[in-house]
């Protein structure tokens, strides 16, 4: 008799799901991509000039984890994100081949899941660099040649510009750009729930630049870098998530 009046009130009062418990890694912030564009007429083929630098600090990955962490209590200001430091040389070797080869990420997920998993989590957001063709936004449409990935700076010495504002010409610009990939992830099942691809960039000139690279201070270089990073990261979450 009281497991009948159990079942009953069970139908009437349905058990509600788990709230998810997210935690939150990034992959994104070991290096920059500085590409030249080189501008030679005749040939589809990639001749940019591509140079990778080193990063000795995660400020960039632990940046875009507090902008997920912001994104998901702006959502839900109940929610505590488990922020996951995850950036080793063999997960970032992974995601080099994953990139280079095709491999897919399921290698990464697997390395990374177990860490979530023990804090608690029952799902993933991680941020990985992208890799697709150069699209660099300006006043007027898109330019760019050749591909990008991950966080960097485009920079192209030859491109005739003016300021939409002051209806100055310059020379030549650099563009912050962020191209990344993120992914929510069933930590039981570790299967990926949904993906959303971003790509945000701001192209910069200047008039005293004698060359486009001088067209940013480097304190400004960073900051654009960090401003487009959250931006990715407004832009992701809702999608990533669905609707409240």
């Amino acid at each position: 008799m009281r497991l009948l009046v159990l079942l009953l009130t069970l139908a009437v009062f349905p058990v509600h799901a788990q709230k998810p418990a997210y935690a939150v890694a990034s992959l994104i912030g070991d290096r920059l991509l500085v590409v030249v564009a080189d501008k030679s007429v005749g040939s589809n083929i990639d001749r940019n000039r591509r140079e990778f630098h080193e990063l000795k600090t995660p400020a960039l990955d632990n940046g875009l984890m507090l902008a997920v962490q912001d994104a998901l209590q702006d959502r839900d200001p109940d929610t505590k994100p488990i922020l996951l430091g995850v950036s080793t040389k063999a997960i970032r070797e992974m995601q080099a081949r994953a990139l280079d080869e095709g491999t897919g990420i399921k290698p990464m997920i697997d390395v990374i899941a177990p860490a979530a998993q023990k804090a608690g989590a029952t799902h993933l957001i991680i941020a990985l660099k992208n890799r697709d063709d150069a699209r660099l936004r300006v006043a007027d449409g898109m330019v760019g040649l050749g591909k990008l990935e991950g966080l960097g700076f485009y920079v192209d010495n030859v491109m005739r510009m003016t300021n939409s504002e002051t209806g100055e010409g310059a020379v030549g610009f650099v563009a912050p750009f962020a191209y990344l990939r993120f992914l929510l992830v069933d930590l039981n099942t570790r299967a990926t729930l949904r993906e959303q691809v971003v790509r945000e960039s701001h192209a910069v000139s200047s008039q005293k630049a004698t060359v486009a690279w001088d067209a940013l201070p480097a304190e400004q270089k960073v900051q654009l870098l960090q401003h487009l990073i959250r931006t990715a990261v407004d832009d992701a979450i809702p999608e990533l998530l669905g609707k409240p």
